[in-house]
């Protein structure tokens, strides 16, 4: 999971733009896990975004994950909060989504999602499924269009990426 600082247009509003959050992680495997099949797809790995073609990059996908969420508990509040561990439940939630769509139409649930995704990713609807993050960096790795090692695909572009993986 990558994080990024997303930006809106107001309070509550919608999406205007996101970067790559400066504290995401993201790179290629330091435990020498094999690249998987969806990742030797031609596009994927580039010299511009300087994947590994024989071990495991991450992430696949990303979400608002800089220190500005707010958590309650005990019966207080505070700010200041951040992380890829609130991007992924984000994720999770959309997910969900995605499933209840899927279900609804009389389909399972998607199961492992990575095949699909990275076949959005290369495929002709990426722009209007995925927000690409091709500004900032972690530090060790930089934004690239399509594909990164920090944002990887990028996050989703709401209903779009819905629709995509649940038809």
């Amino acid at each position: 999971m990558g994080g990024t600082d997303l930006t809106t247009n107001g309070p509550g509003g919608p999406w205007a733009s996101e970067i790559a959050w400066a504290g995401s992680g993201g790179g290629i495997s330091p435990n020498n896990i094999t690249i998987p099949s969806y990742q030797t797809a031609s596009g994927v790995v580039t010299a511009a975004n300087k994947g590994s073609r024989t071990l495991r990059n991450v992430p696949d996908v990303a979400a608002e994950a800089n220190t500005d969420n707010y958590i309650c508990y005990d019966g207080k509040c505070a700010g200041g909060w951040g992380g890829t561990s609130f991007a992924a439940p984000r994720w999770a939630g959309y997910l969900a989504l995605v499933n209840q769509q899927s279900s609804g139409k009389g389909h399972g649930t998607l199961g492992f999602i990575n095949p699909a995704i990275y076949g959005i990713g290369l495929g002709s609807s990426y722009a209007a499924d995925f927000h690409d993050i091709t500004s900032g960096s972690n530090g060790t790795y930089s934004t690239e269009k399509g594909y990164d090692l920090v944002t990887g695909w990028g996050s989703p572009n709401g209903v779009a990426l819905i629709n995509a993986l649940a038809p």
